[in-house]
């Protein structure tokens, strides 16, 4: 990394405007709170004996933020299929790209963090390769929480038709699976854990805790409406992993740092955190969210 990639930095937040397998190795954290591309665009062939791409993306040379779709926006400026000078992608790696992209990133955030947080939905797009990962980081996985979003759209699919058919179950939880040293993930334990400061105890007046399904709704769209961004994690999440999982040294990094939700969360309790987004518009957005 060089001073030329740092896109804002304040006492608290810094942003990297890079490819985040490019700066991982170079700064220091201990915690990383992240949620990947889902890879929401790649789909089943009509044959169903393998995939199809609704864009162009074919390597996983290019990372993409789920965030922000450069393909509409942008691309008056970009000559290629992937828009890859300004980081733009259309979310639909091959599946084993996407499963060794994600390897590369968990890989790189094991060798300094002592806890990450990786937050993705299950979707046609990454179902094989998000069971490949669970079996190949089985000794990492220490913790899996459900992000319960209490209420979401029904899942609709296209027939042949035209006609839009409800044939899905909708998808209303995503996981948050927590990874950690081999070491320590063989224990379910966490240090320090701070549970629930309300007062609140179970039947026997022991302190409630906090159990492995969180009920948090999704953020309305209206918070980055006119800036090209879609799916926000809600500001709640993150806030909860900083407060029951962090101490106040723990310097926190979100790889694929989209809107800029965990850096705000993290600039919210007094931590001080790292964002990576290879996207130059939502560092923009990031950075007026953090200035705020």
């Amino acid at each position: 990394m060089v001073d030329s990639d740092v896109y804002y930095q304040d006492d608290h937040a810094t942003i990297i405007n890079r490819d985040c397998r490019d700066v991982l190795s170079s700064v220091d954290f201990t915690v990383a709170i992240t949620s990947p591309p889902y890879n929401m665009h790649l789909r089943v062939n009509q044959k169903r004996d393998g995939y199809i791409s609704r864009g162009t993306a074919a390597s996983s040379a290019h990372i993409s933020s789920k965030y922000v779709d450069y393909t509409k926006q942008m691309n008056a400026d970009v000559s290629g299929p992937n828009t890859s000078a300004l980081g733009g992608y259309t979310d639909d790696l091959p599946m084993e790209d996407y499963f060794n992209m994600c390897k590369s990133v968990i890989d790189l955030l094991l060798q300094k963090a002592r806890l990450v947080f990786w937050n993705v939905q299950m979707v046609t797009g990454n179902k094989p390769a998000l069971m490949k990962l669970l079996g190949h980081y089985a000794d990492n996985v220490k913790e899996i929480i459900i992000w319960d979003k209490v209420s979401v759209a029904p899942a609709l699919m296209q027939s042949n038709d035209g006609k839009h058919e409800q044939h899905l179950m909708k998808s209303r939880y995503e996981y948050v699976i927590v990874l950690a040293p081999k070491s320590d993930a063989i224990t379910r334990t966490f240090y320090p854990l701070n549970l629930d400061s309300s007062g609140k105890t179970d039947i026997h007046g022991r302190p409630e805790g906090i159990d492995n399904i969180w009920s948090i709704r999704t953020t309305k769209k209206k918070v980055t409406k006119g800036h090209g961004i879609g799916a926000v994690m809600p500001l709640e999440l993150p806030l909860k992993i900083i407060q029951h999982f962090c101490t106040p040294d723990d310097v926190i990094v979100d790889p694929f740092m989209g809107s800029g939700t965990t850096i705000r969360a993290a600039k919210d309790l007094n931590r001080k955190a790292i964002g990576i987004e290879i996207a130059p518009n939502l560092c923009e957005f990031a950075s007026k969210r953090l200035a705020q």
